[in-house]
């Protein structure tokens, strides 16, 4: 029954999210802020109980996205279905499972990332995290001159799954020396507004591989890294520009 109901809480919120993510998102808010105060300590505040379940809905619907696309995919059609939301276009089962069966991509917009079947998915999620827990187990990233950035798996493992990018796990074994001596970008600013708590990002290149490093009250963290930097700043001129990196024309 456990494993059920963990189940159920998980895929729920693709499910809700037929209504729309904002909306599915406010019902989370509201749900966060009668338990705040029903259960919570004296003089919660409603507003930020209503916002903090708000983000925690859409974190965790973005995470089971991108851990089982597939799952979240079908929770999302169920949604619909049970809605009545295009019910007269609504696929048959035997159609869903052949387009689940089929190679998947994340993201129509990120064409670095290759299409996959669920059981190619998968296996790249369990290589990934194979490959972050054994750079988890060296400790935290070391700089002469540098403050240490830790590996949380909470913040640098988020992010780095994003896209499930065999590319980027291949790289993490060398992190630690893209850290301790890859040329050094110092913060200059944030170029958008941020939710979290994330003060500024220390950018760290060596080649063609980057490692962002994010700081806030607590200390540095690693936060993401990429495996092709040309291609990203390419993509991404405004990161360029904020970090002084000239893009070759």
């Amino acid at each position: 029954m456990g494993n059920l109901a963990e189940a159920l809480i998980k895929y729920g919120r693709p499910l809700w999210s037929a209504i729309g993510d904002d909306n599915a998102a406010s019902v989370a808010g509201a749900a966060q802020m009668v338990n705040d105060y029903l259960f919570g300590p004296e003089g919660t505040d409603a507003q930020r109980s209503f916002e903090a379940g708000r983000r925690a809905f859409k974190q965790g619907l973005r995470d089971v996205r991108y851990e089982n696309p597939y799952g979240a995919f079908a929770a999302e059609m169920a949604g619909n279905i049970l809605l009545g939301a295009g019910a007269g276009k609504a696929l048959k089962m035997g159609r869903l499972l052949e387009i689940l069966d089929k190679p998947f991509q994340v993201s129509a917009s990120v064409q670095s990332y290759p299409k996959r079947t669920r059981q190619q998915w998968q296996a790249d999620l369990q290589y990934g995290k194979e490959r972050f827990n054994a750079l988890r187990a060296r400790g935290p990233l070391k700089r002469e001159g540098h403050p240490d950035a830790r590996i949380n798996a909470k913040v640098s493992w988020r992010k780095i799954k994003e896209g499930n990018n065999p590319q980027s796990y291949d790289m993490l074994d060398e992190v630690p020396d893209i850290y301790a001596t890859g040329t050094y970008y110092p913060p200059r600013g944030l170029y958008k507004g941020r939710r979290d708590d994330f003060q500024q990002f220390h950018w760290f290149q060596k080649g063609n591989r980057g490692v962002q490093v994010a700081e806030d009250e607590t200390g540095r963290v690693l936060y993401n890294v990429n495996s092709n930097v040309a291609k990203y700043l390419v993509e991404h001129p405004e990161v360029a520009k904020r970090l002084g990196i000239k893009i070759p024309k």
